[in-house]
């Protein structure tokens, strides 16, 4: 082991050790600073070679100390989105140390701290190393944060209200949806798990969190550099008006908006003050299309009449009364919620107490197809085939409706989103088949 593991180069300048987390013969994993950058570097000694030894070099934030030396995540998080520098050590100390930015792929992922492997503060400046579960962190690689912070260009230091924090909470989550969607991912979840106040944070848990963070980063740096074109954001295949919405609400409550790692590395920061262009441009290009928000979800018409009426009564719907997974319970919710049945808190309006007040299931069936037709997933398909009424519409327009006109699908979620107009669409048909329905539009 060369005793050399403290190399002065031309990217990093003099170098000094400020923590030493591990060590075995000299430190293997520690904090040095450096004078030329003026910040911390977390290193950890990745290798030994016949003639060097290999050391791993990130930025390493305040906060992201403070997060390893109280135990909070494992010190491999660090490593996390971060480019990461290799310096190499020769034996000979004839021979400079060798300096090289390593891409993803040339990344040794072995080499980085192992699981489990975490930092604990013994005193002020004493630390030890030590291996724990993984469930006994706070934290980990399944988690993204969002920090939310007021304007630094604007004055007053108003706390942030709540509900501000729950529109662009939900703006985001809508944002995290949509690339589900675009990435075709399977069995999505997405929870909030820990927050704090002051410039607000909260960490969310999320499933395929690698590649929701992966590609919302990308879409971030994108949306940041846009200047008004919406060339490259549209290339992602997103619902660009989950962008807007976020964009929206940040501007409206004059808030900053940074994505994080677990860890408290930042990602990306958003300030709409840069953003005004693209937010115009957003709200023209969002106004002829479909938000996935939009289109239906939930397959069966009766669920939905059944959810509006168990709401009314004061009833349970839920996974274990409709013997549905919970995600399918989600789509009955939304289903209600995109025709006008029920407010975004949930209750009923006016035309949801109608529904359920209805005695015949003839009067049920004309409120849906009449909202169906005004909503604007029905009005939008009405106007891509160039009818009149729901009841002249082809079942198999569906699909090439969901291509051309939707926001943010990917080929294989159109298709599935398809299905339930379909079933939706043979619904209502059977409806006028039983009934004899003529709809308003097209009796007018």
């Amino acid at each position: 082991m060369s005793i050399y593991f403290l190399p002065e180069t031309k990217e990093f300048g003099k170098l000094s050790i400020t923590k030493e987390y591990y060590r075995y013969d000299v430190p293997r994993a520690f904090v040095a600073h450096s004078k030329k950058l003026n910040k911390d570097l977390l290193v950890y000694w990745a290798d030994e070679f016949e003639d060097s030894d290999s050391w791993y070099y990130v930025d390493f934030s305040n906060i992201e100390q403070e997060r390893v030396e109280n135990g909070y995540i494992q010190l491999r998080d660090v490593f996390q989105f971060k480019k990461i520098f290799e310096i190499k050590t020769y034996f000979d100390v004839d021979l400079p140390a060798e300096f090289k930015l390593l891409t993803h792929e040339e990344v040794d992922h072995e080499a980085l701290p192992p699981q489990g492997f975490a930092v604990k503060r013994l005193s002020d400046n004493e630390y030890t190393a030590y291996n724990r579960p993984l469930d006994s962190f706070t934290s980990n690689d399944q988690y993204h944060e969002i920090r939310l912070s007021r304007n630094s260009t604007k004055k007053g230091k108003k706390d942030i209200s709540w509900s501000s924090v729950q529109e662009i909470f939900g703006s985001w989550e809508a944002v995290y949806r949509s690339i589900v969607d675009s990435l075709d991912l399977k069995k999505p979840s997405f929870q909030p798990a820990l927050s704090g106040v002051g410039s607000y944070k909260m960490q969310f848990k999320a499933a395929h969190n690698q590649e929701i963070t992966s590609k919302a980063s990308e879409i971030f740096k994108t949306l940041i550099e846009s200047n008004g074109s919406l060339e490259e954001l549209r290339s992602f295949d997103i619902d660009l008006s989950t962008i807007e919405s976020l964009v929206s609400n940040l501007s409206t409550y004059n808030l900053k908006f940074e994505f994080r790692t677990n860890s408290g590395n930042v990602l990306s920061s958003i300030d709409t003050a840069d953003l005004e262009d693209t937010a115009q441009s957003l709200n023209e290009y969002n106004q002829s299309r479909v938000g996935s928000e939009s289109i239906p979800q939930a397959d069966e018409i009766s669920r939905i009449i059944t959810f509006v009426e168990k709401r009314y009564n004061g009833q349970p719907f839920n996974s274990n009364t409709e013997n549905l997974v919970e995600r399918q319970i989600s789509y009955y919710i939304s289903a209600a919620r995109m025709l006008g049945l029920t407010k975004w808190g949930g209750q009923l309006t006016p035309i949801g107490q109608k529904l359920a007040e209805a005695e015949e299931l003839k009067e049920k069936a004309t409120i849906l197809i009449d909202l169906f037709e005004r909503s604007v997933c029905g009005w939008a398909w009405l106007k891509h085939s160039n009818v009149k009424s729901v009841f002249e519409l082809n079942r198999e327009s569906a699909v090439p409706f969901l291509l051309e006109k939707s926001a943010g699908l990917s080929e294989n979620t159109a298709k599935r989103r398809a299905v339930t107009l379909r079933k939706w669409l043979d619904t209502f048909k059977a409806y006028k088949n039983t009934f004899k329905i003529q709809t308003k539009l097209n009796s007018l």
